[in-house]
């Protein structure tokens, strides 16, 4: 197809796109077709069967309830997991994804979930009684200093888990809170609020840790978790990414700061 046919096709199914209902183009059918499926519960992936809300705060629904959702996590995360940790901190928890998510693991004893905002922290409350879990989780407004020191008094098997929007620069100062030198930390690195933010935590932890980078990547047909066959499997593999898209900026990435033994050693005789 030459480039004149190319643009020809774009500007008719722009066209096609303006003037059908929102509710007739094939994402909002495909989006529709997932909710039948997965009838409010996670479809797959590392909480797979966690009862949610029908709302999602701050982000969107579709991947988390299909469960690809920060998918490039779920390998660490596992390993994480499976490891001794017992308790979680999730810093900017929104409705609760991953507090509740956490909280349903048979290895993780209870979850402190700080959210800054009144809505999301009631759908927090909502899920998790619908999984069971409300007696493991305890949810507050914002981490601070204070609120994070007396959560790492718990011990060295915690697991930080942040995602607060280029606060990380702030909380995760390594000086004014020395306990974070023996946890486990999973944070989502915010360079576009704040430049210079991955710098800035890469020196600050690697006295004590070893970092991974972990990279944002754009979704694929093969990602969807559910089967298509027939006309659907023909017409719906764009909107089955953009289903799954996180509209995310470029260049986002995750730290994935685990302790090493001598730092761990060095912090608890220092407690």
């Amino acid at each position: 197809m030459d480039v004149q046919n190319q643009k020809e096709e774009q500007m008719f199914r722009s066209l096609i796109r303006r003037l059908l209902p929102t509710s007739w183009r094939i994402t909002a059918h495909l989006e529709r077709f997932v909710e039948s499926v997965c009838r409010d519960q996670v479809h797959t992936g590392l909480f797979e069967g966690m009862r949610y809300v029908r709302q999602s705060y701050g982000s969107v629904r579709a991947p988390k309830l299909l469960g690809t959702y920060e998918i490039e996590l779920i390998p660490c995360l596992k390993e994480i997991l499976a490891s001794p940790i017992e308790h979680v901190v999730v810093a900017g928890a929104a409705e609760g994804y991953y507090a509740v998510g956490f909280a349903m693991q048979s290895s993780i004893k209870w979850v402190d979930a700080f959210e800054p905002t009144e809505a999301a922290r009631l759908l927090i409350h909502q899920m998790a009684i619908a999984n069971g879990v409300d007696k493991k989780v305890t949810v507050a407004g914002i981490c601070d200093f204070t609120n994070l020191k007396t959560c790492l008094k718990h011990g060295d098997r915690t697991m930080v888990f942040m995602d607060i929007e280029g606060g990380e620069a702030i909380l995760l100062d390594f000086d004014a809170i020395p306990a974070l030198a023996r946890v486990i930390i999973v944070v989502e690195v915010h360079e576009f609020c704040l430049s210079g933010v991955e710098v800035l935590l890469a020196e600050r932890a690697k006295k004590t840790h070893d970092v991974k980078r972990i990279d944002a990547r754009e979704r694929s047909w093969n990602d969807f978790p559910i089967p298509l066959v027939g006309w659907k499997r023909k017409t719906m593999r764009g909107a089955a990414i953009h289903l799954m898209s996180e509209w995310r900026p470029p260049g986002m990435c995750w730290f994935v700061m685990t302790p090493r033994a001598a730092s761990l050693a060095a912090a608890q005789l220092g407690e």
